[in-house]
C-alpha cells in the first residue's frame, strides 16, 4: 500500500546499505546539500549546491529506492537546462535498470518538468526494496572551461532541482 510505514523504513535501511535514496511515493525530494545532498548520486554529478545539483559528463546516474510498487509510477524531475550559444539544445534521455524511459529536446533555459512512466517490472527487488538505477544520458553536456576562462572544468548539461515519484493517473 503507497505510505506504508513499513515499507518506507525498508526503503530507508536499503539506502544506508546499497547507497541509494529513499524516495517514498507522493514525496517530492529536493536535490542540493539542503535534501538530497550526495544520496544516490553514484556517477557524474557534480558536487550538490545549496538548492540543486548538476550533472558533470555525458552520463550522470541516480539510484533510487521505494517500498515495491505493484502498480504504475511516474517519475517526475524538474531540471533547468544549460542553453547558450555553445549549446543550443540540452538531448535528455533517461534509462532505468538498462529500460529506456523517455527522451526529450530541451531548447530553452526555461525549467522543465521530466515525466517518465516506470512499470512495476522496470524496479530490481533488492533486499524487500524495490531499486531504480536511473541513468540520465546527455551527450550535449558542454565542459565550461570551453566558454570561460575561470578555472571552473565541470561538463554540464543540466541543473537538476526536484525529483518525485507519483502513482500513474489511470490511461496513463
Amino acid at each position: 500500500m503507497v505510505g506504508d510505514r513499513g515499507l518506507a523504513l525498508k526503503a530507508a535501511l536499503i539506502e544506508k546499505v546499497a547507497g541509494a535514496l529513499a524516495l517514498d511515493i507522493g514525496t517530492v525530494r529536493r536535490f542540493g546539500r539542503k535534501d538530497i545532498g550526495a544520496r544516490g548520486l553514484a556517477s557524474g554529478w557534480a558536487t550538490p549546491e545549496e538548492a540543486h545539483c548538476w550533472n558533470d559528463g555525458p552520463e550522470a546516474v541516480l539510484s533510487l529506492a521505494t517500498a515495491p510498487p505493484d502498480f504504475r509510477c511516474v517519475l517526475v524531475i524538474e531540471v533547468v537546462p544549460l542553453i547558450n550559444a555553445a549549446a543550443a539544445k540540452q538531448d535528455v534521455t533517461f534509462f532505468g535498470n538498462g529500460l529506456r524511459l523517455g527522451f526529450w529536446r530541451l531548447t530553452t533555459e526555461e525549467p522543465a518538468q521530466l515525466e517518465a512512466l516506470i512499470e512495476p517490472k522496470c524496479w530490481r527487488l533488492q533486499d524487500g526494496a524495490a531499486i531504480l538505477d536511473l541513468a540520465v544520458n546527455l551527450p550535449d553536456s558542454l565542459r565550461l572551461s570551453r566558454i570561460q576562462s575561470n578555472g571552473d572544468d565541470r561538463e554540464l548539461g543540466l541543473c537538476f532541482r526536484t525529483l518525485a515519484l507519483f502513482p500513474a493517473p489511470q490511461g496513463h
